[in-house]
């Protein structure tokens, strides 16, 4: 009978779209207040220089105090990532939603071996398409291009090297997986089959990216992570990749 079809699982693209939108208010404001406020005590602390400021005007990111500021700021972002994604899963997929989205599993480890061939090639095609960027756009779109990618990688490096690996590794990997292709994609792929499922999930995973350098190829790395996890029937093996 028509009343015993199970209904597909949460979220359909509406509120995949939705949820994505809590994601970003969620984890990013708060994260920029920090990071704002943080930056400003500094500046209080020790005030910039005039060349630093006139600088800053073409430069945001080369301020003085960006680097630690970004630091905090991504830092309670990641953390903000994983309750969120954590509360929608445990509310909205159950009690056993470690094992509906195969987390529970431990992966192959023909399958492990496979995700970490896989990792060079994901670099060389997200570089790659970085590099097809304009490499001089005027300074108002400095902040859609690679010279803002330039800038955060500079800047990550001022980093101790276990601070990045959490903020920028551990974080991501976990936070991002969780919610992109644990809790949307389960709910994508159910309703639009694989292939669709995956695509759409790797579109929103690139628009959550929001930065279009950085948003053009984590769409394209989205697909083979969430290929990854499809194949391989372990969410462990795209939260290694992305580590």
């Amino acid at each position: 009978m028509a009343g015993n079809v199970p209904r597909p699982p949460h979220p359909s693209l509406p509120w995949a779209i939705f949820w994505i939108l809590g994601y970003i208010g969620f984890t990013q404001i708060p994260a920029a207040i920090l990071a704002v406020g943080w930056l400003l005590i500094l500046m209080l602390i020790v005030p910039p220089t005039q060349a630093e400021l006139k600088d800053a005007e073409t430069s945001p990111l080369g301020l003085p105090g960006m680097s630690s500021g970004l630091a905090v700021g991504l830092a309670l972002a990641q953390v903000l990532s994983w309750a969120y994604s954590f509360v929608l899963l445990r509310v909205l997929v159950g009690r056993n939603w470690a094992s509906a989205i195969s987390l529970n599993r431990a992966p192959k480890l023909s399958d492990l071996a496979a995700a970490c061939a896989l990792v060079p090639g994901m670099l060389i095609v997200g570089n790659s398409m970085v590099a097809l960027l304009p490499g001089t756009p005027p300074p108002t779109e400095a902040i859609l291009g690679k010279e803002t990618m330039a800038q955060f990688e500079q800047m990550i490096r001022a980093w101790p090297w276990w601070v990045a690996v959490i903020i920028i590794a551990v974080g991501p990997a976990v936070g991002e997986e969780l919610f992109c292709r644990g809790f949307l994609g389960r709910g994508l792929v159910a309703r639009h089959g694989p292939a669709a499922g995956v695509a759409i999930t790797s579109l929103l995973f690139g628009v959550m990216h929001i930065i279009p350098a950085q948003a053009a190829y984590a769409a394209v790395l989205g697909v083979l992570l969430h290929l990854l996890a499809l194949g391989g029937q372990s969410l462990w093996l795209p939260m290694i990749a992305h580590f």
